[in-house]
């Protein structure tokens, strides 16, 4: 039978020989990690120190300029209200000033307006006088929209002339008269005198 040679087992290898050292050397010291010099750890800390005053620097500078803008816009706004309140006090100053002016034109319009009432009376009371001394055609009760009194009129052809014993549609006749030209006659209170065609009758007497 033939050996597989691929199962035949590897020779062991000799162990390496152990260098010895040579006589009258020492043996080599184990290598030691190198160490940092100084002033490398102190411009570490320096950096690091400038970095950390530079941080607290910057959030002062930061917080000071937010303090300023705050500061500046209270003032700005109490500017403004300032300014508000001066507005609305000189507003309400002008709104007093404008109601006092009102106040007073309507109580000036109000005096005007009642002597004005008194004027048109006294007018109209004037016109009424003069109208119960003058009369035209027409029904007149006597003492009531005509004085008594004396009338004369200068008369037109026809003039008709008459007492009635009222002013209804069925009065009666008490005198009556139809004359051309001037004529004069006593009206007295509670007569009821009708003219027609006679012109204006004014009081005389």
């Amino acid at each position: 039978m033939i050996p597989n040679p691929m199962s035949t087992p590897a020779p062991e290898a000799e162990p390496r020989m152990q260098r010895q050292p040579q006589a009258g050397r020492p043996a080599p010291a184990a290598t030691a990690k190198p160490r940092r010099a100084p002033w490398i750890v102190a411009a570490v800390a320096t950096v690091a120190a400038l970095v950390a005053g530079g941080l607290a620097v910057s959030s002062g500078a930061a917080s000071a300029a937010a303090a300023e803008e705050a500061t500046d816009r209270i003032a700005s706004l109490e500017t403004r209200n300032d300014n508000l309140q001066s507005s609305l006090e000189r507003s309400e100053s002008e709104r007093d000033e404008a109601v006092t002016a009102l106040t007073e034109a309507q109580e000036a319009f109000e005096a005007w307006e009642a002597e004005l009432t008194a004027r048109e009376s006294a007018v109209t009371q004037e016109e009424a006088t003069a109208a119960t001394r003058e009369f035209g055609n027409g029904l007149h009760v006597i003492g009531t929209t005509v004085e008594p009194g004396v009338y004369s009129t200068p008369g037109q052809g026809s003039c008709y002339y008459a007492w009635m014993s009222g002013t209804g549609s069925d009065a009666d006749i008490i005198d009556n008269n139809i004359v051309s030209g001037p004529v004069t006659v006593t009206l007295r209170s509670g007569d009821v005198f009708e003219s027609s065609r006679c012109g204006t009758w004014t009081k005389t007497g």
